[in-house]
């Protein structure tokens, strides 16, 4: 495996949407391809929105430097310490750049962090628990899908 590349993580802004989207299009595409999520590209313009207007906070990872295209993105709600969305693309899987966001997330809201997670996304399980999460109940998503509720134990 390549070594790790130096990220860099920053709050996002509204120019960046449209490549936002683009990258948690594809990242889910390879997650589950018998879903078309370009028909549900709607969902993660809404959430992007919702963080311009201070809803959420947009944390955008790129590698090295500010002028790198985007590589992952997290949207955090501060308040209540959870992780709404957290993004990687599928070219950054296996480099650490989840690792980072998960890291910039923590100290973003401190070890109080809760998520939810599809139940059929194992991949995602095994590194919220690798992370120190345990499954602490279960939900439904908003597209209607079974998930569970994750919170990091310190």
């Amino acid at each position: 495996m390549a070594a790790s590349p130096a990220w860099h993580i920053e709050d996002g802004n509204v120019a960046q949407f449209p490549a936002l989207a683009e990258l948690w299009r594809e990242a889910w595409q390879v997650t589950r391809p018998d879903v078309d999520f370009t028909a549900r590209l709607g969902f993660i313009e809404g959430r992007l929105a919702d963080s311009a207007r201070g809803q959420y906070r947009l944390r955008v990872l790129s590698r090295g430097t500010e002028e790198g295209a985007p590589l992952g993105f997290t949207l955090l709600e501060p308040k209540m310490a959870l992780m709404e969305q957290i993004a990687v693309h599928p070219e950054a899987w296996g480099l650490g750049a989840a690792d980072a966001l998960l890291e910039d997330a923590n100290a973003l809201v401190g070890q109080r962090l809760w998520l939810t997670v599809n139940q059929f996304n194992a991949r995602a399980i095994r590194f919220y628990e690798r992370h120190g999460f345990t499954t602490t109940g279960e939900d439904i998503s908003p597209s209607g899908l079974p998930t569970y509720v994750m919170k990091l134990t310190p």
